[in-house]
This record gives structure tokens, sequence and C-alpha cells, in this order.
């Protein structure tokens, strides 16, 4: 089960939300077959599986694939491209 927590504070006290996630054998048997469906590393899988869980809508990550769609979760490699503050906002 994941527990919801809203940053206080800052700029950013209406725009970001932080989970705390913590891993069960499901998310671990989950990310076992993202691993062989995207052929990720087990860890990437795990990473990507975390947020899934915890409802997020991108990932950002300059290891992984830039805009590739993992189930309902688009990797975004911050390096590469222009942030678009709408996936901050609700």
């Amino acid at each position: 089960a994941s527990e919801l927590i809203i940053a206080k504070g800052g700029d950013f006290s209406n725009a970001w939300q932080l989970y705390k996630a913590y891993p069960n054998s499901e998310d671990v048997l989950a990310a076992i077959n993202i691993q062989k469906e995207y052929q990720l590393s087990f860890w990437d899988a795990m990473i990507v599986q975390s947020a899934l869980s915890c409802a997020c809508r991108v990932l950002y990550s300059e290891d992984l694939a830039h805009g590739q769609v993992i189930k309902d979760l688009k990797i975004v490699n911050p390096f590469l491209a222009e942030i678009d503050d709408s996936l901050f906002l609700g």
C-alpha cells in the first residue's frame, strides 16, 4: 500500500506530491513482468512498477528511453525535453 504525503512550503506546495511506497511481493512480480515485456533491468523495472503503484503519470529518468510509455507511465528525459508544467498540476 502507498501513503500519500503532500509536500509543504515553498512555491511547490500545490504542485508536488510525494509518495512513500512500500513494495510487496505483488510489486516484485509485476516488475519481473515489466522487465520481460519491456526488456529493462530488474531494478529499472522496479522503479517503473513503484511509480505505477503510486499512480504517477510521468517518470523522469535519463537512463530509460525518452518518450517511451510503459502501461500508463510516460518516460521523460529531463535533459532532452522541455518540461511541461501541466504534468505537475493534477
